[in-house]
């Protein structure tokens, strides 16, 4: 029975084996996630998804020179990220038994994003060597595995999400509580931290590499679309395997901070 978080068993080493800065919200992934970009602001909007306004990506790290905002924005981000995933991978009753939807299309996608970066996470191995080696074998199982099992997919996404909300409680629920009381929610939910950071040191660190994972899905997210739409996912996948090199080293960065189990290399 194939399963997806438990990805490809490797036998030699040549087949071995997404900052926001408007007011809204964002989200993340995977148990095992990434990192991100330079400096830029590319638009889009995940509100229709989440009742608030329109967003925008920049890529900032968690630092003390973040301006007023940040904090509260990179909760949004990755909330609304979480709330654009579970829509993307969200089966549409009527065509459900479809593999050509575009649910089952992207789905298949995700599989094959998560399979490669735990099996290379796993592998302790160069990740130009076990990329380059897995790539093909992995698109050819895991696209399969993600169409005959979209459900298990979205499950799958789902528990990602909660498990990186529980590496935030701290300060999701301050977030909360800060902006039932202020007005300017976001600038005293920025002192607050900043007057406590020992408090809230591992979460930030957390929050920054949700916030990345978030920021470095932007680029694929119109060819992503498109190709699910069309029902060419697998041929994407295909053509794609330098193009999706970047965003699979960025979750694996991610993955270290919110993944309860650590990988030990000789």
């Amino acid at each position: 029975m194939w399963q997806l978080i438990p990805v490809l068993l490797y036998v030699s080493s040549a087949q071995a084996l997404y900052r926001l800065n408007a007011n809204n919200p964002y989200p993340y992934f995977n148990e095992d996630q990434a990192n991100a970009p330079a400096v830029a602001k590319h638009g889009i909007d995940y509100s229709s998804f989440n009742g608030g306004s329109g967003l925008s990506f920049t890529d900032d790290p968690v630092n003390d020179q973040k301006d007023s905002q940040s904090y509260a924005a990179d909760l949004e981000l990755v909330e609304n990220f979480a709330n654009y995933l579970r829509k993307r991978t969200q089966l549409d009753p009527v065509s459900a038994g479809s593999p050509n939807d575009a649910a089952h299309q992207y789905n298949a996608i995700l599989a094959v994003l998560i399979a490669l970066a735990r099996a290379i996470r796993n592998s302790c191995v160069d990740f130009e060597q076990i990329y380059d080696g897995i790539y093909f074998d992995t698109v050819d199982t895991y696209y399969k595995y993600g169409l005959a099992n979209a459900d298990k997919v979205a499950g799958m996404i789902e528990e990602y999400i909660r498990k990186g909300n529980s590496h935030i409680t701290k300060l999701r629920a301050l977030k909360q509580e800060i902006c039932e009381k202020e007005i300017f929610c976001a600038v005293s939910l920025n002192n607050h931290i900043k007057s406590s950071p020992l408090l809230y040191v591992k979460e930030l660190e957390t929050l920054e590499a949700l916030t990345h994972l978030a920021q470095s899905y932007y680029p694929y997210i119109e060819e992503f679309n498109q190709a699910t739409q069309k029902g060419n996912a697998l041929a994407y996948l295909q053509r794609s395997k330098e193009r999706l090199k970047e965003y699979i080293m960025h979750i694996i960065n991610s993955i270290e901070h919110i993944t309860d189990r650590q990988v030990t290399c000789p």
